[in-house]
């Protein structure tokens, strides 16, 4: 459906400091770690879809304060889009939004949901990873919104030789490799419910955003 006023929402992860050179970064001090690159990668495939079909879309970079000592996540993601994606989708700043208070996924949902209702978006579409996919369709319905996730690599999967290149990346780095030999330890060998397993990853996930 075309003609509505859509926001796409990215979740954050992590940020990583940089070198100043490399995958977008050059200039940049800080960049989003390679799970949030892929999100962003894959919320730009989104963008050029829902554009395509005539709708006024958003960015929202949804992330606070995790460390201390580095800025806040959806600064970071924000900064990175900028430099790397601004100019080849000519897209405004002023559709370039933050939520700059969460901490975990739960959080995420809160304080986005704030943004949606204040800037009246008509429809919302929330990107993550496909760890964490379920878990932010759970918490996005606990605070009255409807489940309406994707992930990244879905955005991705059938895109240019490059986009496939990240999301390789991205899937033998060590937290999905960790998390998958979870599953399979769990699941596998220990034979523990399927729900169990979910929730108990899902609480890995948010307890290392809370770090």
């Amino acid at each position: 459906m075309g003609n509505q006023k859509k926001a796409i929402i990215v979740l954050t992860t992590a940020s990583e400091r940089t070198s100043g050179q490399g995958d977008g970064a050059k200039g940049l001090k800080y960049r989003p770690d390679l799970d949030a690159r892929l999100r962003i990668a894959g919320a730009v495939e989104l963008y050029k879809q829902e554009s395509a079909r005539g709708n006024d879309v958003y960015f929202i970079f949804s992330g606070g304060v995790t460390d201390k000592e580095m800025p806040a996540l959806s600064s970071v993601m924000k900064d990175y889009f900028l430099h790397k994606y601004h100019n080849r989708l000519n897209i405004g700043s002023d559709r370039i939004l933050e939520e700059d208070r969460s901490v975990d996924t739960t959080e995420n949902a809160e304080f986005t949901k704030k943004v949606i209702e204040e800037n009246k978006f008509e429809d919302y579409v929330v990107v993550a990873n496909s760890y964490q996919r379920a878990r932010a369709g759970d918490c996005f319905v606990l605070n009255g919104l409807e489940r309406k996730t994707t992930s990244g690599e879905d955005l991705l999967s059938v895109k240019d030789e490059r986009a496939k290149r990240l999301v390789r990346r991205f899937k033998m780095s060590s937290k999905s490799l960790k998390l998958y030999a979870l599953n399979v330890i769990l699941r596998g060998v220990l034979k523990v419910s399927p729900n169990l397993v979910r929730d108990y990853i899902h609480y890995k996930v948010d307890k290392k955003g809370r770090r």
